[in-house]
């Protein structure tokens, strides 16, 4: 039986949280939020403002990692995946 959307949406985020989650040391500051856009599910990640350097990588290659993992989840899914690294306050 196929899942719903939000089904989906829910595994995409938790995906995605597993993943920051194993980058980086203070796990308990990571939040992932999953919205329906115009453009498919867009999932948004706010880390410690001082683990930002450990997420987006040496010239943005980790973060670009991230976004093609989850693309390739959403891929899989049907479904299209946007990730958004959000500026810590």
């Amino acid at each position: 039986m196929p899942r719903s959307n939000k089904e989906n949406m829910k595994q995409a985020k938790e995906f995605l949280e597993t993943i920051i989650k194993g980058i980086v040391y203070n796990d308990s500051a990571v939040r992932v939020e999953a919205d329906k856009d115009e453009l498919g599910v867009l999932l948004r990640v706010w880390v410690h403002k001082d683990e930002m350097g450990l997420v987006i990588g040496r010239g943005g290659t980790t973060v670009s990692a991230i976004k093609l993992i989850t693309r390739l989840y959403g891929v899989c899914h049907k479904m299209r995946i946007n990730v958004r690294v959000e500026e810590p306050k």
